[in-house]
């Protein structure tokens, strides 16, 4: 992982960091409607997964937000070069869901059809590369009409990872993917 240390004592989030990180859970979150239609549309022209191709726009949102780069690793702040993603997915044929871990490289469609190979081979609980700390974790709960979705293990206030959940955007892909 590639990430440059931060100086707390001339760092311009100084004040807003020794305020948040007292806390025990400085943690955010939001909850808001979004419109997937051209994604939907762009899915099907290129006959790829829309739950991939989601979590690669998300995490390209986050790696181009600085904020969202930031981690505290062994009580340091530092600033990462890349966000990766971490995700849950269930094949049609399973009962469980699984844990995948996949680089964010690449355009979009190369991301997509990487990690949709990936994930076919996996056989473990956890997939993909390693646990890294400059990760987003991403979820689907489809089927639910919810407006907002907590995650386990959020009550560490050095916890800086992103976590990004969504409901209600059911759609077979073209993997075979019910998401």
């Amino acid at each position: 992982m590639m990430h440059k240390p931060i100086d707390i004592n001339t760092w311009n989030r100084r004040e807003i960091y020794n305020h948040f990180s007292q806390m025990k859970m400085p943690h955010y979150a939001v909850a808001g409607n979004i419109d997937v239609t051209r994604l939907l549309d762009y899915k099907r022209e290129h006959h790829i997964s829309f739950y991939l191709s989601f979590i690669y726009l998300a995490t390209k949102c986050l790696n181009d937000i600085e904020n969202f780069r930031y981690r505290i690793i062994n009580g340091e702040v530092v600033l990462c070069d890349c966000i990766h993603t971490n995700f849950t997915h269930k094949r049609a044929d399973e009962e469980l869901f699984h844990f995948y871990t996949a680089p964010f490289e690449g355009t979009l469609l190369e991301y997509v059809r990487k990690t949709a190979e990936g994930m076919a081979g996996q056989t473990a609980f956890f997939g993909g590369m390693d646990p890294v700390p400059n990760v987003a974790y991403l979820s689907c709960a489809p089927n639910v009409d919810a407006t907002n979705i907590t995650n386990p293990g959020i009550d560490n206030p050095d916890d800086a990872i992103p976590r990004i959940n969504w409901a209600n955007m059911c759609c077979t892909t073209a993997a075979g993917y019910s998401m």
